[in-house]
């Protein structure tokens, strides 16, 4: 049913613009951030879904200006059709942002041109423990008082991780 396809912009088929992408991870498009981040790295799997190579530094990913987070344009390497990438996206989050859900409105953008749907991305800003748990998928096992030690007794999260399961 054309009119499905339409409303589903990340149902995989052939693409009939000139360029085109497609999310490899599209059933997960919501990251959690903490609110004590001014900045988070998410990554996008994007495959190169049209029949040209993508153009060599005209190909970007472009964050609607409106939004509350956002990240500068990310030129996107020159994929050949069916190949495909992660792509480092450098997230920067204004100070004290109130704990809520936010969305991200992005653009697939070639030689100055918009094709495709946006990608639309939701950033979850939840506490740092909320932030931390979902990161290393912590089991309700571990408490919060655990996990708050961790983070006060290490400089980083991936330390702080290792302390926890250690």
């Amino acid at each position: 049913d054309k009119s499905f396809l339409d409303k589903n912009p990340y149902i995989k088929r052939k693409s009939t613009e000139e360029y085109s992408y497609e999310l490899l991870d599209k059933e997960n498009l919501d990251f959690y951030v903490s609110c004590s981040s001014e900045y988070e790295e998410i990554k996008l799997n994007i495959k190169n879904n049209c029949e040209l190579t993508w153009p060599e530094k005209e190909t970007k990913l472009i964050c609607d200006k409106e939004s509350l987070i956002f990240f500068d344009d990310i030129i996107l390497p020159t994929l050949k059709p069916g190949c495909n990438a992660s792509i480092p996206i450098k997230l920067e989050i204004p100070y004290e942002l109130p704990l809520d859900t936010y969305k991200i409105e992005i653009n697939f953008n070639v030689k100055g041109k918009n094709y495709s749907r946006p990608i639309i991305l939701n950033i979850k800003i939840v506490s740092e423990i909320e932030a931390f748990r979902k990161e290393y998928c912590l089991s309700v096992l571990i408490t919060d008082e655990e996990i708050t030690d961790a983070l006060n007794n290490n400089s980083n999260w991936e330390d702080a991780y290792k302390d926890i399961i250690n």
